[in-house]
């Protein structure tokens, strides 16, 4: 193994049998159960964090009332192939828009999962990662804000992660998000509006955050009943009815998406890919609806690891996956063990 082969004195690695139960989310709350420091730190296997992302994760934690930090994540391998671009793209629009305006706007930003921090002793008193999400980072998002606590995001963070490269793991990939997000909202859409912590425009922003892929479902309707006009089978729609629904499903994606172009930095020949983008949006809506069906449904699904590829860049000797414990200096400047 790697990180064996790279293991030091103050490195503890973990191993877990093939199939053991609980996915993602079992595997940090066994390394969260000899983990010595105040502050986690989780990077994904695919990830390349830059040197400086612990001292700026960290720096947040002198409030105390934030619990988690979350940083950027950059596409590393864009050219790899069309679906990498496209995912390079959602990616700009998700991390420099969206999370960067609600963290801006709202001071509502998500924990993402991956190049995030949290807080050993408030994530003990919760118990931990829920094992029965497969999204367990937008879990623990909810749950950290219904208790009172805040996370927050720190663009400034940054670290590289592997897009994937073909439609089938995007699929596979982003119907588990779909299906794990949609299940956070079934199981904490009521507690957000009674929620003391929170104030009305919290609980609205929270709410919307929850309802981010059901959006898609509407899409999916929207796309089905513009089918059913053109074949003839719907009696001709005014089209100014038709303004509103087609923004929301249409208009205001391609607008975050164009947005997250410009601030990226992406050159300008670059921006047909927007167009390119069009039959992923497609995609997203039908695999947002198959999600929603299937929770509805009830249909068993458990955690599945995203399939990446590995390439001698990423386990290069000289620069290890993820450091699973190292020295870091804790906010006093006192020096401490830190775990990721």
């Amino acid at each position: 193994m790697i990180l064996d082969a790279l293991a030091d004195s103050r490195t503890t690695v973990l191993h877990r049998a093939p199939g053991s139960a609980g996915g993602k989310s079992a595997a940090l709350n066994a390394a969260l159960a000899v983990a010595t420091g105040e502050i986690v730190i989780v990077f994904d296997a695919d990830h390349r964090p830059r040197p400086d992302v612990v001292r700026r994760l960290v720096r947040h934690f002198e409030s105390p009332g934030v619990a988690a930090v979350q940083g950027r994540c950059v596409i590393r391998n864009p050219a790899d192939s069309l679906i990498a671009s496209l995912v390079n793209i959602d990616y700009m629009a998700g991390y420099l828009v969206n999370e960067y305006g609600r963290q801006g706007m709202a001071g509502m930003p998500a924990y993402g999962g991956a190049n995030c921090a949290v807080r050993a002793e408030t994530l003990r008193d919760i118990g931990g990662w829920n094992v029965n999400s497969v999204t367990e980072d937008t879990d623990l998002t909810l749950r950290l804000v219904l208790m009172g606590r805040r996370v927050r995001y720190d663009v400034t963070a940054v670290d590289e992660e592997e897009a994937v490269t073909t439609f089938s793991r995007f699929w596979a990939q982003r119907y588990r998000w779909a299906r794990g997000h949609q299940q956070v909202w079934r199981d904490y859409r009521g507690a957000v509006w009674r929620s003391p912590h929170l104030s009305l425009g919290e609980k609205v922003e929270t709410t919307m955050f929850l309802l981010a892929f059901h959006l898609p479902v509407l899409s999916a309707a929207g796309i089905a009943v513009l089918g059913f006009w053109l074949a003839g089978v719907l009696p001709p729609v005014n089209p100014a009815d038709m303004y509103v629904l087609a923004t929301l499903m249409f208009l205001a994606p391609m607008v975050e998406l164009g947005t997250g172009m410009l601030l990226g930095g992406l050159e300008r020949r670059q921006a047909v890919l927007i167009a390119a983008y069009l039959p992923v949006f497609v995609a997203s809506a039908a695999l947002c609806a198959t999600a929603w069906v299937d929770g509805l449904l009830g249909r068993p699904y458990s955690w599945a690891k995203t399939k990446r590829r590995l390439d001698a860049e990423t386990i290069s000797p000289g620069r290890p996956v993820a450091a699973v414990h190292w020295r870091q200096q804790d906010l006093a400047g006192h020096t401490k063990g830190a775990v990721s």
